[in-house]
């Protein structure tokens, strides 16, 4: 069995980044959200006990200690939270071709506007493409996953967040928590 990456996500933090503010950068037409490094200035980050968590609505929030357990991988570009000190939004600049058609991922409800699908399932257990290498440090699918939640409310899709093998063995050596880190096979 040969591993290619690991995937890394972590648990809920029973907030939101999008809900209920102004100026969301959102398609008009399902309520995607078009820039997932958009930040909200007054976020309130209401379960602050992990170091890699998701919002309800798709962001992705690393505290500084996580940031430190990665200092000096590339491939993450991390955004400080003004309004939550010690914590920041989490994006993934290098990509990584996920296998949609292997893995059965569902794609529904297309877009008119924006083209993207409101409802893409089916991301584990991660298939990357054949021939596909996991570079350096951490990358994300180029698939993001998730669905809109209701009519109006911007709400962002992620991808995966992708580890190299030895990006992976850091992280298990610390005392980062809670991570979920499963393996990517060939």
């Amino acid at each position: 069995m040969v591993i290619l990456g690991y995937v890394i996500s972590g648990p809920d933090n029973d907030s939101y980044m999008y809900e209920g503010v102004d100026g969301v950068p959102a398609c008009r037409g399902c309520s995607l959200v078009t820039d997932s490094s958009w930040l909200n200035l007054g976020f309130v980050l209401r379960l602050r006990t992990f170091d890699l968590s998701f919002t309800y609505d798709g962001a992705c929030i690393a505290s500084d200690r996580f940031m430190k357990a990665v200092a000096g991988l590339p491939g993450l570009d991390a955004r400080p939270l003004p309004s939550v000190a010690g914590f920041n939004l989490l994006t993934a600049s290098q990509v990584v071709r996920f296998d949609s058609e292997r893995r059965h991922t569902r794609f529904e409800d297309q877009c008119d506007i924006c083209g993207r699908f409101t409802a893409v399932a089916g991301a584990t257990p991660a298939f990357l493409l054949p021939g596909e290498e996991v570079p350096w440090g951490f990358s994300r699918s180029d698939v993001a996953f998730g669905s809109v939640k209701g009519p109006g409310r911007a709400y962002a899709q992620h991808p995966l967040l992708i580890a190299s093998t030895g990006a992976a063995t850091r992280l298990s050596e610390t005392n980062v928590d809670p991570l979920d880190i499963k393996a990517i096979q060939v």
